[in-house]
């Protein structure tokens, strides 16, 4: 019988001990390795959910009450990113809603916006 070379940690080079196929030789070894590979991920995670969540406390703090008209100068005045969404609803009307998780809007005449608060689904349904 030929006796196998060690295998060596991935992070450190170090002798791994155990299973046949590990990896890593250590738990510390393991999360160093993850958290390198998904650091560019992580970031434009982080990037993009930080936008969502300004956008989402600027549609909540002028829409308290669940329905309002507002001029869209006023959301692009408190930094409001247009760009970023959870989601675009068109209704069998046609019309177009976009939202930010339960907070929305809809584009009206001469630059104006409708704002609109969807109630949430019941568990059953997500």
């Amino acid at each position: 019988m030929l006796k196998s070379e060690k295998k060596k940690c991935i992070v450190c080079s170090s002798d791994i001990f155990g299973r046949s196929d590990k990896r890593f030789c250590s738990d510390n070894c393991r999360a160093v390795f993850h958290q390198s590979e998904n650091k560019s991920v992580s970031a434009l995670v982080k990037k993009t959910n930080k936008v969502l969540l300004k956008n989402y406390k600027i549609l909540s703090r002028f829409n308290p009450d669940g329905k309002k008209i507002i001029n869209r100068d006023r959301l692009e005045n408190e930094g409001y990113s247009f760009e970023f969404m959870t989601q675009i609803i068109t209704t069998k009307k046609g019309n177009q809603y976009t939202f930010c998780y339960d907070q929305g809007f809809m584009q009206l005449e001469d630059g104006k916006l409708i704002l609109v608060k969807r109630e949430p689904k019941s568990d059953k349904q997500i």
